[in-house]
């Protein structure tokens, strides 16, 4: 046999021939010893090698009738998905006034626990029967809602009947919890749940929330250690205390979902996406995933930040200096999905930058720093952040710029830095780290979700992307700075912040529409105007997790404020001394009412801190 250059390549170990090597471990290597005994026990009856994953529902009857009806609903076609999911399993607790456990199938201590194609009319019967909790509640208290003690409960059956086996329990929530552990605010309706500013000065509102804080975070703790991910849909015009509650989806790899009302699409596309299979039928998410750092001499590890709990695991790479989930150099997560990510950090001993330009990544870096950013903001107060942002900046373009000493004219940054400051300035002005206007829950879901998200997911939260439409263009949509120069009278704009996804028509199209022009043969071209954008909504909205809220608005409407809040400033009364009336547009632009200083100041105040002496 000859031996060619292709063939001794083809005999390469698979270790060197991809980047990305996929490992099935056997049972038991890859399971603790009760979930090894159970595959063990599922191997010799003949059924499939790994146990189904356990689905636990913790459901509010608190909530007024309407919406308990969209949640049986969106119950039985949870029940409906999981059916047919080969092998998943079923439980259900619930929270009203008090825990309560509905048993499956009598007796024994897993008669809680049953394969959903076994119990399907049994599980029917109880979401079909699910009613409004009739305790009696007066008119200006709010109503009993246990939340805490039923999620305790559902974490001991786990710790009980199904520990370090794949699991979720999902917590339905349409309001916030008032009596027993984890209380977050009492029954009168005359107390107002805590803002932000009663966090800041800690004062009556916020009596609870460090006993509750603490209270999630030892039901986070049991519940890594069970193996199982917390899941939270909360679903409340009011807050519900996710604020507290979000540790728990953080620690274990679950995720968050938040919408005004269990009827809206934000909230049921959310839920079909969660419960999404694949081309065989199973689900698309993963449990109980460890991941281990191993680096060479020069770096050491320093922590992760996203949905995953530090074991403790110590070694010779792991940094005295912590970040996030540190002091470790294994991680685990008792579920993910495609769309997980986990931001590592590390301590470089090596200070030689010189050949870091080239290779230098600013999506990830901003990314990177969005998360510490966020992190930071769980002890230190924002403004506090800010600053923080602001020095970091300040130190990465003076190092890497090229200018001469007190010359803003001569300051040139590489294209490889270039979009990093502008990065900056949108997350400086994002909901992360801005807290007006904005109530403690609201915070948290928005960083709940940052800290879980992809590169390119966090960016377009971070930077929107921002799409324009007209009939003056060929082709299909051109991108266009997120500037307020963009809102021009004669196009659509396609907003996407993740969050919200906006079709925003400018003044002359509204115009033509309200009059119905494209309805009539002749204005064929301006009918596709209008539906174009619409489309390409649709297709966002159809692949994101969690759904995102779609609006549609027209210059000068009330919720046109959804694209003047994220769009930079550089038509406002700061650069023309005075205020205009909203939806004005003067030269064709629209004009903002803003106190925020547009991305052309701000450039011009970093270029002149970073060259001076």
């Amino acid at each position: 046999m000859v031996r060619t250059a292709e063939t001794e390549v083809k005999n390469l170990p698979a270790e060197l021939l991809y980047p990305t090597i996929e490992y099935i471990l056997p049972p038991s290597l890859s399971l603790p010893s009760s979930a090894a005994a159970a595959a063990a026990a599922a191997t010799a009856a003949g059924t499939q090698l790994l146990p189904p994953p356990l689905f636990v529902l913790v459901l509010d009857t608190c909530i007024i009738e309407e919406e308990v009806e969209q949640l049986k609903d969106s119950l039985l076609q949870i029940q409906q998905q999981l059916g047919l999911s080969p092998g998943s399993s079923f439980a259900g607790p619930r929270s009203g006034s008090g825990a309560t456990r509905h048993p499956l199938v009598p007796p024994a201590a897993a008669r809680f626990i049953q394969p959903v194609g076994e119990c399907e009319a049994k599980v029917s019967f109880i979401l079909e029967n699910l009613s409004k909790d009739y305790w009696p509640v007066p008119a200006d208290s709010r109503p009993k809602r246990c939340t805490g003690l039923a999620l305790s409960v559902a974490v001991a059956l786990v710790e009980s009947c199904w520990l370090q086996l794949p699991c979720r329990i999902l917590l339905f929530t349409g309001g916030v919890c008032t009596t027993g552990p984890g209380q977050i605010v009492d029954l009168p309706l005359a107390e107002s749940i805590r803002h932000h500013l009663d966090l800041q000065k800690d004062n009556q509102n916020a009596r609870f929330v460090q006993k509750a804080l603490k209270f999630y975070t030892s039901l986070a703790n049991r519940a890594v250690r069970a193996g199982c991910a917390v899941d939270i849909f909360a679903c409340s015009l009011d807050q519900v205390g996710l604020y507290e509650m979000k540790v728990m989806p953080e620690k274990t790899g679950g995720c968050v979902v938040m919408s005004d009302s269990f009827s809206l699409n934000v909230y049921k596309d959310s839920l079909k996406k969660f419960l999404e299979t694949d081309s065989t039928g199973f689900l698309k998410m993963g449990f109980n995933a460890k991941m281990e750092v191993l680096c060479s001499k020069e770096f050491k590890v320093c922590g992760a930040i996203g949905p995953c709990t530090s074991t403790g695991k110590k070694g010779a790479q792991v940094s005295d200096l912590t970040v996030g989930e540190g002091g470790s150099c294994e991680w685990q997560a008792a579920a993910m999905d495609k769309e997980t990510t986990i931001a590592f950090y590390f301590e470089v001993t090596n200070q030689h930058v010189s050949n870091l330009p080239p290779g230098f990544d600013q999506e990830a870096a901003a990314v990177l720093m969005a998360r510490l950013a966020v992190f930071k903001t769980e002890t230190e107060d924002s403004l506090d952040v800010l600053r923080w942002l602001d020095r970091k900046l300040i130190r990465l373009v003076s190092r890497f710029a090229d200018y001469q000493k007190d010359d803003p004219n001569s300051f040139h940054l590489s294209t490889e830095f270039a979009i990093y400051p502008q990065f900056m300035y949108h997350l400086r002005r994002s909901h992360f780290l801005q807290t007006f206007n904005a109530s403690p829950d609201e915070t948290a879901y928005y960083r709940s979700v940052l800290l879980r998200a992809s590169v390119m997911n966090a960016l377009v939260m971070i930077q929107p992307a921002l799409l324009s439409y007209s009939l003056n263009q060929q082709g299909p949509p051109q991108p266009v700075l997120l500037d307020a120069q963009a809102l021009k009278p004669d196009v659509i704009l396609l907003l996407d912040s993740f969050f919200h996804v906006v079709v925003w028509h400018g003044e002359l199209i509204h115009q033509w529409r309200e009059q119905g022009y494209h309805n009539l043969p002749e204005y064929e071209n301006l009918r596709q105007l209008l539906q174009a954008p619409v489309d390409d909504a649709s297709v966002v909205l159809g692949d994101r997790f969690p759904a995102p809220k779609y609006v549609q608005c027209n210059s000068g409407g009330s919720q046109a404020r959804f694209l003047l809040a994220k769009v930079n400033p550089s038509t406002s009364y700061i650069n023309s001394g005075a205020a205009q009336p909203l939806g004005l547009t003067e030269g064709g632009e629209a004009f903002i009412n803003t106190d925020d200083v547009s991305l052309k100041v701000f450039m011009e105040h970093l270029i002149k801190l970073a060259v001076q002496s």
